[in-house]
């Protein structure tokens, strides 16, 4: 099930706003099974163990019940509070303890990453890692909620969005602050608590920090219309919270998921006109009354979002490449200051740095191990993704245009 993007970018007359996508952006888990074959954990310790031998990352792919889903990822050289093994991909973060059989605490912490919950839905991205554990020897009993965040992303216009909304927030919230980046208003976040929530310019949100911009499609834009602001709406949700709203194991969390969503939207967090007046004599605004009907919580089926993902980090990486050219530049200068004054090339840094970096130590070989190390933060390591990729019209020149 797919949440269609609209056929119009632009509101219809007397149309206050539309939700453009909705669903979990962020979700926690925690499992309690049994390991019927204890040859994972010792998988898991031998791996640990190599990882702290050599002070690097030790790659790992965990077989899923299918080849598509297996996953990709890293062994850490340290545990997690009380799990001792942590594995870090793109897609998921998964701590493991020791014990082999259940007992009062969790054996397992998973985190689902965004792009995967976006890409496979929250129910399949659930699914799949379960699969993974029991295909390495689990016998799985309670799947726990231990934080859900859910989300719905709005185009409003221009007029709408203005940092004097702070008179206009009625929220449960003991505080309620207005946020900025780079001097420009950018949102609130109300709360501090089991319940937070946040309302802010995702785009912008998206090009200054996380440059997930992989939503576009998902929008069903590809830039921001003029006249207008995609607002997110967001809120996050810890156990305690999850527990009131009748939410203890991940199927509560599917049979409720549109009542958390009213809860959140209908009495912990309203918008009104007519800051200061009596409660009687204030009103819904329009656009917030779209926000707490639009929820629809579809995700999934999104092939493009991996491909855009793979595209927005790459870009990242480029940026602080080139930041950390200029810095090297400017510590080779001022080691010589008869060069200060001196013409810079850009093909003259990178001599400089490749240099430098094969007097720090780098190999040729040492190269290869560490993008071996990185290869599952940046891909799903999948044969399926570069077919899907490939077939896709237009293939070619996405990769030219990276």
């Amino acid at each position: 099930m797919t949440n269609s993007p609209p056929a119009k970018v632009r509101l219809e007359d007397g149309e206050a706003a539309r939700v453009l996508a909705s669903g979990i952006d962020s979700l926690v888990l925690t499992v309690y099974l049994q390991w019927v074959k204890e040859d994972f954990l010792e998988k898991l310790h031998q791996l640990k163990g190599q990882a702290q031998l050599t002070g690097r990352e030790v790659p790992v792919s965990l077989e899923g019940q299918t080849p598509e889903d297996a996953v990709s990822c890293n062994m850490q050289t340290s545990g997690a509070g009380a799990w001792a093994y942590r594995l870090e991909s793109a897609e998921y973060t998964l701590c493991v303890g020791t014990w082999a059989n259940v007992i009062s605490r969790p054996n397992v912490k998973i985190e689902v990453r965004s792009e995967t919950l976006w890409r496979l839905g929250a129910r399949r991205s659930v699914e799949r890692i379960v699969g993974i554990l029991k295909r390495h020897g689990a016998s799985v009993g309670l799947v726990k909620v231990s934080r859900a965040d859910l989300c719905a992303d709005v185009l409003l216009p221009e007029t709408s969005w203005r940092e004097d909304l702070r008179g206009c927030l009625v929220s449960r919230a003991s505080d309620i602050e207005p946020r900025y980046s780079r001097r420009e208003f950018s949102g609130f976040s109300l709360g501090k608590g089991a319940i937070v929530g946040r309302l802010y310019n995702k785009p912008k949100e998206i090009a200054e920090k996380s440059f997930k911009e992989w939503m576009y499609p998902i929008w069903g834009v590809e830039a921001v219309p003029e006249g207008y602001k995609i607002v997110r709406v967001e809120y996050q949700l810890r156990r305690e919270a999850l527990k009131e709203l009748g939410v203890d194991v991940v199927d509560d969390l599917w049979r409720y998921e549109p009542n958390i969503w009213a809860y959140c939207c209908q009495n912990w967090l309203t918008v009104k006109d007519n800051p200061g007046a009596h409660h009687t004599q204030r009103n819904l605004l329009d656009w917030w009354e779209v926000v707490q009907n639009g929820y629809k919580g579809a995700q999934g089926a999104w092939p493009q979002v991996r491909a855009k993902a793979v595209k927005a980090n790459l870009r990242a990486l480029l940026q602080q490449w080139v930041g950390l050219t200029g810095s090297i530049a400017a510590v080779i200068r001022g080691e010589n200051p008869y060069e200060k004054d001196g013409a810079l090339s850009l093909d003259g840094c990178i001599q400089d740095a490749l240099r430098l970096a094969r007097v720090a130590g780098l190999t040729d070989e040492l190269l290869m191990e560490k993008v071996r190390l990185k290869d599952a933060k940046y891909r799903r390591g999948g044969e399926k993704y570069r077919k899907a990729v490939a077939s896709r019209p237009g293939a070619a020149e996405f990769y030219r245009g990276a």
